[in-house]
């Protein structure tokens, strides 16, 4: 007896290879655009942090008539876990490379957490951003990479927070202030690309490490 059998049919190398291409296309588009997407999602950290330094300065201000450039006088400490490091008007910067964190009278601002893996940012760029008073005759302090305080009852504060979020040579940078923040458009790689201005307690984004 003659059995009939059914001629098995599969992908010819050329399908395969079409195959392949096709997913190669596809991801070359969607692993850069998940890449800028992860980025800009770490960005809700700097302006979470940054509008809570602001909240604690203007309620120290409201008690002393005065803003302080140390922590622990405004009440601020941040959860761990930053990849940010933030500046309140200076560098002694509480280290968090330890499981337990000493807080003192002396800090101005955190460290990124060394202890969960991220690197504390010392490049910290305002050249592109200005800042003025946001009154007439108000308060002002000299915008520097951390930070600035003026005190008295006419005085002023700027914070600073940066990190490095996409793994480039850009360092991401964000502040916030009791002053107008504005930022000048420029064609540096990682500077904004369009002017800015931003009134008190908004926190401003004048390097961009997203692209």
């Amino acid at each position: 007896m003659i059995k009939m059998f059914k001629q098995k049919k599969g992908f010819t190398l050329i399908e395969l290879m079409i195959v392949v291409a096709i997913i190669g296309i596809l991801a070359a588009i969607a692993i850069p655009n998940f890449i800028k997407f992860q980025a800009r999602s770490k960005q809700s950290e700097p302006k979470a942090n940054l509008k809570a330094l602001f909240v604690a300065q203007k309620s120290y201000f409201a008690e002393r008539d005065s803003f302080s450039d140390k922590v622990v006088d405004i009440g601020f400490v941040p959860e761990r876990g930053n990849r940010y490091t933030i500046a309140n008007g200076g560098n002694a910067l509480s280290s968090r490379n330890a499981a337990e964190e000493n807080v003192n009278s002396s800090h101005q601002g955190f460290e990124g957490d060394s202890f969960k893996g991220f690197t504390s940012n010392t490049t910290r760029s305002t050249a592109n951003a200005a800042a003025v008073a946001a009154v007439s005759a108000g308060g002002t302090c000299a915008l520097t990479a951390d930070g600035c305080i003026s005190a008295g009852n006419n005085g002023a504060f700027a914070g600073i927070a940066a990190s490095n979020i996409d793994n480039d040579t850009t360092i991401d940078t964000w502040m916030v202030s009791s002053m107008s923040v504005s930022v000048t458009a420029s064609s540096t790689v990682g500077a904004e690309a369009e002017s800015q201005s931003n009134g008190p307690g908004i926190p401003t984004n004048n390097v961009n490490d997203v692209r």
